[in-house]
């Protein structure tokens, strides 16, 4: 799971994004709990913001989410549907527990 705290650099958030190969980072609070997500989006059109801001700053809060255990078809409709290409998994029994991120092109390479 590409994940950073809230008080993380945006520095932090790229080197984490980058070595996932996710394409996104999860901001967790100091709980673990998902507090938002940082897109390589979310990144460009922060750019002038990158060397200064914290993580808090940029993320995109309440990010959309698919329990663990949703078929992918359910997963891909939402998606498509919110124009995303990143989506983070909770747990079943626990929204704000984050366990991974899934990429569009993830579910339509499974297909």
């Amino acid at each position: 799971l590409p994940q950073v705290g809230k008080d993380a650099s945006m520095a932090d958030a790229v080197v984490e994004m980058s070595s996932s190969g996710r394409g996104a980072v999860c901001v967790l609070d100091d709980n673990g709990d998902l507090l938002g997500i940082i897109t390589d989006g979310d990144v460009r059109r922060s750019i002038d913001r990158v060397h200064t801001a914290r993580c808090i700053d940029v993320m995109t809060k309440n990010p959309l989410t698919v329990r663990e255990g949703m078929s992918r078809a359910d997963a891909y409709h939402i998606m498509h549907n919110h124009r995303v290409n990143v989506i983070v998994v909770v747990a079943r029994d626990n929204a704000l527990k984050p366990l991974g991120i899934v990429h569009i092109h993830d579910i339509e390479l499974l297909a």
